[in-house]
Formats: C-alpha cells, structure tokens, sequence
C-alpha cells in the first residue's frame, strides 16, 4: 500500500555512479510480510530486504518461492544495525510505516544513510492524522473501552514519530539533505474481513502487540479477547457495516523523501 507512490520519483534515477548496473539496487528496511518488496521488484528495482522479525522474512520467503522472477533478496537484520557489507551499497531506500516505529529512529537513519550511495535517495512513509479518518481511531478507541488504565500510561511517552516535521528533524542529524516532505496522500485500503484488520494493524504494529503482551500478562486472557472482538466490531461498524464482507479503511499518509550528500 503506498509503495507505488512513494517509489515513483525515484523512475529514472540510477544514483551517482555512471558504472553502477542499470538495474537500480533498493533496500527496504522493515520489509514486514513483503508487500512493498514485491512491489518494487515489479516495477525493476534490484530489491535486498530487512526486517527483524524471522516470521515476517519467512513469509517473504514463502512468497518469493511463488514469484521466482522477481529480484528480492532478504535476511533477518536489525534496521539499527544493518550489516556492514550493505556500505555505500544502494541507491534507494524505502521504510514504509516501519523505521517511525523503531526505538531509536534517528540511529535507523543513520544506518540506512551509510547505506546509501553518494546521491542516493530515501523515502519514508507514515500516518497521515488520524483525526481525519475514524477508522485510524478504532485500536486506540477499543483500548479506551476496554483497559482505560493503559491509554494514560501509554500517554507517558511517545512511542513513534507523530509528523513529518519530526522526521525531517531527525533526517537532518542523519545527514540527509535535499529533505521533502509529500503531505495528505489518501488511499482507501480494503481488507478482506475485520479478522484480517485485526492481524494487520493489531498484531502487525509492534506498538500495539507490545501493549497487549502487557494486558494479557497484567489484566489476563479475558481482557484480550473483549480488546479483539471491540476492535473487530469498530472495523465492521467504520468500514462499512459488512460483518462479513470487506473492510474499506480510508488511510491518511505523509511521505518524506531526502538525498545522501554526494561528498558523504
């Protein structure tokens, strides 16, 4: 979702380095199950992707082994440690709803920087306001609803990039220059079913898998489950009132694309 998009500017663009292959090399850093990887590969980039978590890798694996065409490769790696080869090794870069999430973002930024070849190019995406979209509101609502104590400890940190402007502040310590922010990009995302909405953006958020790790551990099993079957209810009742149908989520987003100086 989105992947289109942002990669779009990039058409055209092989980097600094005249000798490099025509094939331009792509890493994706916290690829997750792959989507956007896979969609990459299709539109001609040489891709190598990342992610910390060996389940998602193996689906990408699994997905991969469908798709022998494509030009993916893939390993387990930390995005705030990548490996040491990957060094002034590509010329793009896309984190798509991902690096926002690490612990320390700026490191992830920096490492992805060393990544890069001289005049290589970044993108990261993330949510747009959630405000503008009811959807975006239904985990934070079903938490309200059903474990009220967790949203004001929640509330005691920030635990992921909220704007762009962040992301360019951080971008600038990093070393990026030539920094632009694309704001208000809308997309409608249709899920197949309010199960799959809860897999997705429940327990494919690390945030919210962290938190309901603690509400299983602190308020029990019980309390889960009322916190699933809530955040299926306001899917089916936000997107479009099918309960056995599809979920239509319209999903607000920001890109922030930046440049490695050509002297880095």
């Amino acid at each position: 979702m989105f992947l289109e998009e942002m990669i779009a500017p990039f058409a055209g663009d092989g980097g600094d380095d005249d000798d490099r292959p025509k094939t331009p090399k792509l890493l994706d850093v916290g690829c997750g199950c792959g989507g956007g990887a896979i969609e990459a590969a299709k539109a001609g980039f040489d891709v190598t992707a990342i992610d910390s978590s060996p389940a998602f890798i193996g689906r990408l694996s699994e997905r991969c082994e469908q798709s022998k065409s494509l030009s993916i490769s893939f390993e387990v790696a930390d995005g705030q440690n990548l490996p040491a080869e990957y060094s002034d090794e590509f010329d793009f870069a896309v984190s798509a709803f991902a690096l926002i999430f690490f612990s320390n973002p700026l490191v992830g930024l920096q490492e992805t920087h060393r990544c890069l070849v001289p005049g290589g190019r970044l993108v990261i995406s993330g949510w747009g306001d959630r405000g503008d979209s009811p959807a975006f509101r239904i985990i934070p609502d079903a938490v309200r609803d059903q474990a009220p104590d967790l949203i004001s400890a929640s509330n005691k940190k920030k635990p992921f990039l909220r704007t762009p402007e962040e992301v360019v502040t951080l971008m600038e310590q990093a070393g990026f220059v030539d920094i632009e922010i694309t704001p208000n990009i809308r997309q409608t995302l249709t899920i197949p079913s309010a199960e799959e909405y809860f897999e997705r953006f429940a327990m494919g958020s690390p945030p919210t898998k962290n938190m309901m790790m603690y509400m299983q551990h602190n308020m029990g099993d019980a309390t889960v489950s009322r916190f699933k079957a809530e955040v299926m209810k306001l899917a089916v009742e936000r997107g479009g009132g099918n309960p056995d149908g599809p979920i239509d989520i319209v999903s607000p987003a920001y890109f922030v694309y930046g440049t490695k100086g050509r002297n880095s």
